[in-house]
């Protein structure tokens, strides 16, 4: 659910730039710090804009401090939320992503077969 009411505001163009992220944000009155914890969440799982769009809106809404906090309780439940994600579908959502973007293909090419797509675990033994 909260993924298609992102997905829309990013097609209406909400996340284009600061200016039309607050103006999205403040729009939910009291909940803002509720809708920018959870854009802040999404954007790590379903990176649909830069991070620091949610840091600098955030800032400017709720100060430093107010910023800070609803950006890194976002962050870390976007961060446990993929971790919980990969760790429960693996290779299968991976292949689902990244389907068309070769990412799989270059998973094993030059390590000798290793799967580490960036290969540090494979070269770093």
């Amino acid at each position: 659910m909260y993924r298609g009411v992102l997905f829309r505001a990013f097609l209406e163009g909400k996340f284009d730039s600061v200016e039309t992220m607050q103006l999205y944000v403040t729009g939910f009155g009291l909940l803002a710090p509720l809708i920018l914890v959870l854009i802040q969440a999404m954007q790590v799982v379903f990176p649909v804009l830069p991070g620091f769009f949610g840091c600098i809106v955030g800032s400017a809404l709720f100060g430093w401090k107010g910023g800070f906090l609803c950006n890194y309780i976002g962050i870390s439940t976007g961060s446990v939320m993929a971790f919980l994600l990969a760790r429960k579908y693996g290779q299968q959502l991976l292949d689902y992503f990244c389907y068309l973007s070769g990412l799989t293909a270059m998973s094993t090419r030059g390590n000798n077969g290793c799967t580490d797509p960036s290969g540090f675990i494979c070269n770093s033994g």
